[in-house]
């Protein structure tokens, strides 16, 4: 055996939010839309011409287990970049997170959302009980244990897991080559497939022009609709959120003025002014242009995160003391953050799966308004009751 070392033409923004009611009301688990948002914010600097597609949910979640089983600065530095408070209690914290995913999680005709965690262990180690209770009892984690040393084997099996969770949408998270000094394999992944509540009629798809960063105009299907849904408008942008099957999620657009800097109204845009923007929505008639979008997403967190300030994780230097029993010397070795997006007359489907792996250390308006989404804009999945992000991106080509 050999040693383990054990150490879219204009750029347009979409969110995926959950919902209950017309504007937020009620908190996400602590620190979910601000680590979200500062995490977007960081990923899309300086790459405002590419697609950015990430789920806050999926990464916010995968971090909180290996939160769980760390300890001193690792711990604490973790607990600024997620937004915890400092020595945050695991079990109410995970408490917190199960509460949640009960609240937005089902499947009903029309609607889909399942969120899903697992635990990949190499054979013969053992979990820590702490660590057992908050990641596999409250976080509802699958425990495999697996020869992660035979990490061709064990990648087949981690890739099926993930594809199974994603409707095979995402058939690949890990290859062999990163499981080469793993320990454990922490998963998060999430499948959300939702009906319109009010669908686009295909008769009014047309083929239309998207103007990208540079000014190249690319040639797009445009969807088209009237239609009453939330908006609002300022000098600077035109954000909008329509709802799906069931409003428990809705789709929420905010598209800069073609005037507007766009890197810099994202470089100012922050979660205060979002949550103010979704408040201050009302119902309007518009008319709506959205192109159709198929969209895939892959990137590597650890460069980022450590920027913001997590880097001892990565290191030498962390302590995930709390994972196994007895304690380990690991470190965070793998961060991927992989994402899928199609929008379409009929429905929408958002995929990602994250996987990190311990490694060892040494009011009614009367006027009809118009949104055109014919440039790079922001696209989100919330959760209606609570502002949750499901998903937050920037297309900027689709």
């Amino acid at each position: 055996m050999r040693s383990r070392n054990l150490q879219s033409g204009c750029l347009v923004l979409f969110v995926l939010l959950s919902s209950g009611i017309s504007c937020i009301a009620q908190e996400a688990p602590a620190g979910l839309n601000s680590f979200g948002f500062a995490l977007f914010t960081n990923l899309i600097e300086g790459k405002l011409s590419e697609n950015t597609i990430i789920s806050p949910l999926s990464i916010d979640m995968a971090l909180t287990m290996v939160w769980n089983g760390s300890a001193n600065g690792t711990r604490s530095a973790m607990e600024r970049v997620m937004g915890l408070k400092k020595d945050s209690d695991s079990v109410k914290v995970s408490e917190a997170w199960q509460k949640y995913v009960k609240g937005i999680e089902g499947e009903s005709k029309g609607f889909k959302l399942n969120i899903a965690n697992s635990l990949w262990i190499q054979d013969g180690q053992k979990l820590n009980p702490n660590f057992i209770h908050t990641s596999v009892d409250l976080l509802n984690a699958e425990v495999q244990q697996i020869d992660l040393e035979n990490s061709v084997v064990a990648a087949a099996l981690i890739n099926k897991w993930v594809s199974d969770k994603t409707a095979g949408k995402i058939t690949k998270a890990v290859s062999p080559d990163a499981l080469s000094i793993t320990e454990m394999v922490l998963i998060n992944a999430v499948y959300f497939k939702a009906e319109w509540l009010r669908k686009f009629d295909s008769t009014y798809t047309v083929t239309d022009s998207f103007t990208l960063l540079n000014g190249q105009k690319k040639s797009v299907k445009m969807m088209g609709m009237f239609d009453n849904i939330d908006y609002i408008e300022t000098p600077d942008i035109q954000m909008m959120r329509k709802p799906y099957v069931g409003n428990s999620v809705d789709a929420v657009i905010l598209l800069p003025r073609k005037n507007v800097d766009a890197a810099k109204l994202l470089k100012n845009l922050n979660l205060q002014a979002w949550n103010e923007f979704n408040n201050q929505m009302r119902s309007h008639q518009v008319l709506l242009s959205l192109p159709k979008v198929k969209l895939e997403y892959s990137t590597e967190l650890i460069r980022v995160l450590a920027k913001m300030g997590m880097g001892k994780a990565f290191s030498n230097l962390a302590d995930l003391s709390g994972m196994f029993s007895p304690p380990k010397g690991l470190y965070i070795g793998t961060a991927i953050h992989k994402t899928t997006l199609e929008i379409n007359e009929e429905n929408t489907e958002a995929t990602a799966v994250t996987v990190m792996t311990t490694d060892g250390a040494s009011e009614t308006p009367r006027e009809i308004l118009t949104m055109r989404v014919d440039h790079p804009y922001i696209f989100a999945l919330q959760d209606h009751k609570t502002g949750g992000l499901l998903f937050l991106g920037w297309i900027a080509n689709p």
